[in-house]
């Protein structure tokens, strides 16, 4: 009744076989409850369809069987909660729109979770968003597709012009997706099977790979990647690094220009005020003059260490408006110290 009701078309679209199933082991229980038939059939019937067959299909839908022993334990571990939590989304919508609606809350909930805990840059909150809108299965289906187009065309910007005519090419997947996305043709399906065809003749992979490709399995799923595809993601980074280096010189090519200007521009200012460049006039404590060169509009000027300096009056070389004076301590020699010092005891 659900099912043909307006609600039902929309959220429980694509549910027979697990309404179904859950049909099945809903009244195997009910008759193992009430006396009726073969007990041990009934609790055949209970495991088997409420619980085995969800697990068959899952574990043949991630290709689980085909790793099951393998070396990557993290990937086992991760296909295995996959395929129970499929198992449990399955007996979940197979009772209805209620049951749907704690299956779409909990995986919204779990995908939260996932995203949560990834590294800021690498979180994705569309997949929370897309987990919240499957609980209508058609609706979630078109988006995702869009989704995965937009995502496989910022991933994979120019790699389409490395490969421009071959399968691998992901610009067929993304229209291929858009197309399936609003008009239903199964065009997104077909590049994907020519793909994994092209990939299974001509892929350098295990025979169990190519015949798990040609049957139809994902090649995420038992991890295969395609050579072609990934030959051309690295030459496109190359481009990248490359491209970003010779930016990189240019930036530094176009700042030492501006300084240059800069600094001519302030030379032909100081030309036109009369400032130049005089050697101090003062005379260091060794009777040498000065060799510190000073600018000025003048024709002899004192460098900072010479000029205005005296004992008595003091003088402000930092410009913070506190005159230095001499030091008045005297040294192990007896000599008195010839730091400048700001403090009021006038010592250093």
């Amino acid at each position: 009744m659900q099912q043909a009701g307006t609600l039902g078309r929309i959220i429980l679209a694509w549910q027979n076989t697990p309404m179904q199933m859950t049909r099945l082991t809903k009244k195997a229980l009910s008759d193992l409850v009430n006396g009726r038939g073969d007990p041990k059939a009934n609790i055949s019937k209970i495991i088997y369809y409420g619980l085995v067959q969800n697990l068959i299909f899952g574990a043949l839908q991630s290709a689980l069987a085909f790793v099951m022993w393998g070396d990557d334990e993290e990937d086992i571990k991760r296909k295995e909660i996959r395929v129970a939590n499929g198992a449990l989304d399955t007996l979940l919508r197979g009772t209805g729109i209620y049951g749907a609606m704690v299956s779409t809350v909990k995986n919204t909930i779990i995908q939260w979770d996932a995203q949560r805990k990834k590294k800021y840059g690498q979180q994705d909150w569309s997949r929370v968003i897309i987990e919240a809108i499957n609980y209508s299965p058609p609706v979630g289906s078109k988006l995702r597709k869009i989704m995965n187009a937009i995502k496989t065309w910022e991933y994979n910007k120019g790699v389409p012009e490395k490969i421009p005519y071959r399968i691998e090419n992901p610009i067929y997947s993304v229209v291929a997706n858009i197309i399936e996305a609003l008009t239903n043709i199964p065009l997104a399906r077909v590049v994907n099977k020519a793909n994994n065809v092209e990939e299974a003749l001509t892929g350098n992979h295990e025979l169990w790979q190519r015949i798990a490709l040609i049957s139809g399995w994902n090649r995420w799923d038992i991890g295969v990647t395609d050579e072609e595809l990934e030959a051309a993601k690295e030459e496109v980074k190359e481009d990248r690094k490359e491209k970003k280096k010779i930016e990189k010189e240019q930036k530094k090519i176009d700042e030492q220009k501006i300084i240059n200007e800069e600094k001519k521009k302030e030379e032909e200012d100081k030309k036109k005020e009369g400032i130049k460049s005089v050697r101090c006039s003062g005379t260091k404590s060794n009777g040498e003059k000065c060799s510190i060169m000073v600018e000025t509009k003048a024709k002899t000027a004192k460098c900072m260490y010479h000029r205005s300096y005296n004992e008595k009056e003091g003088s402000d070389r930092d410009g913070d408006g506190i005159k230095e004076f001499r030091c008045l301590g005297i040294k192990n020699d007896g000599n008195q110290c010839k730091n400048r010092t700001e403090n009021k005891n006038k010592k250093c």
